[in-house]
């Protein structure tokens, strides 16, 4: 059985069954109340819907450019252009000689984002997912978050599915979940004002799942947004898989104050809110196979902790991932295997 297979198949055979489906309402009541009965519910859903794999990859985050005309409040990865100091733009030959022996580290899975730098445009991204599928064949190739591919779009004056297809057609099979942060507008226009807004989100992902790409979901809480915008965030993911079945996962992120940024000095929410978040979003995406815990996000021992709160997905070792600054350092497969087994679960390969 090759890597990945059993996984594939799960996805292929996952169906919601009888699970509980939640209102706003309930799920208000619930995230609010006692932490262990929440964890208890979330756990049961899981084991429920999709039983006692835990899955994880071996991945590389490809990031071809941190210039970006974004501003985000946030976001400290961003810099205005070549001449600022620590910024950089790679070539697609630069990228391929960066990733040669990939296979040989067992790496299986490319993820590509940056920033939405105006030197780059489509011709870019579709010669370098080629170049990807090219010499390395057997390689995942998620490429892009939804605002890449909407400011692709704009400046070519296209469609979102268009670009996707495009993007599907060199060799890539997914979207990443970026960019979602919080769909509400209220708190979207203080972190995020100048990024595709939520609905625009949706539109994008809705257009990757109608020419077959699959994608992944995000929610970055813990900042300025209520329960009730995070529920509301959490629920419009939800009506657009009952709509095409095109999310693989869901990832909970948790604010991060980055030094140097207009947000640096706002409490982070911590990891109870974490485990919290990870049990709301399991309860609520009872349509989701793979609830994720981002374990450099909140630290390894609340990734850990995660599995019995709703998630069943660790994502992976994490090789080169420089967007999201926690200090934490990469595992290797079989430390990530052997953690998973230590908390009585399976561990597998995706």
């Amino acid at each position: 059985m090759t890597l990945g297979t059993i996984y594939r198949d799960e996805i292929a055979a996952f169906t919601p069954g009888d699970a509980t489906v939640y209102s706003k309402e309930d799920l208000l009541d619930l995230v609010q109340g006692d932490l262990d009965e929440l964890g208890r519910l979330a756990d049961e859903a899981r084991k429920g819907l999709v039983g006692d794999n835990v899955y994880y990859t071996v991945n590389r985050h490809i990031e071809p450019t941190n210039i970006c005309r974004l501003a985000c409040t946030f976001c400290s990865f961003a810099k205005h252009d070549m001449k600022t100091e620590g910024s950089f733009r790679y070539t697609v030959d630069e990228i391929i000689e960066r990733t040669k022996g990939d296979e040989e580290e067992g790496i299986t899975e490319y993820h590509i984002v940056g920033g939405v730098d105006a030197a780059l445009n489509i011709n870019y991204y579709v010669e370098l997912i080629q170049a990807l599928s090219r010499e390395h064949p057997t390689m995942d190739i998620k490429a892009l978050s939804a605002v890449e591919i909407g400011a692709l779009a704009m400046r070519h004056r296209t469609t979102y599915a268009d670009v996707c297809a495009r993007f599907l057609e060199a060799g890539a099979s997914a979207l990443t979940g970026g960019g979602a942060e919080i769909f509400a507008p209220r708190v979207r226009n203080m972190i995020a004002p100048y990024k595709i807004n939520g609905e625009q989100w949706i539109e994008v992902h809705e257009a990757a799942h109608s020419v077959g790409m699959y994608t992944n979901a995000t929610i970055l809480y813990g900042h300025f947004e209520t329960m009730e915008e995070r529920i509301d965030h959490i629920l419009d993911i939800r009506t657009l898989q009952e709509r095409t079945g095109g999310f693989r996962a869901f990832i909970p992120l948790p604010f991060n104050p980055q030094e140097g940024t207009p947000m640096e000095n706002e409490p982070e929410p911590g990891g109870e809110e974490f485990l919290r978040t990870m049990a709301l979003s399991r309860l609520a995406l009872h349509n989701f196979h793979t609830i994720k815990a981002y374990w450099p996000a909140a630290g390894l021992d609340w990734g850990t902790k995660a599995i019995h709160f709703g998630a069943n997905d660790l994502d992976g070792t994490i090789t080169e991932e420089t967007i999201y600054h926690t200090g934490q350092s990469g595992l290797t497969r079989m430390q990530l295997e052997d953690l998973i087994r230590s908390e009585g679960r399976n561990p597998v390969q995706r």
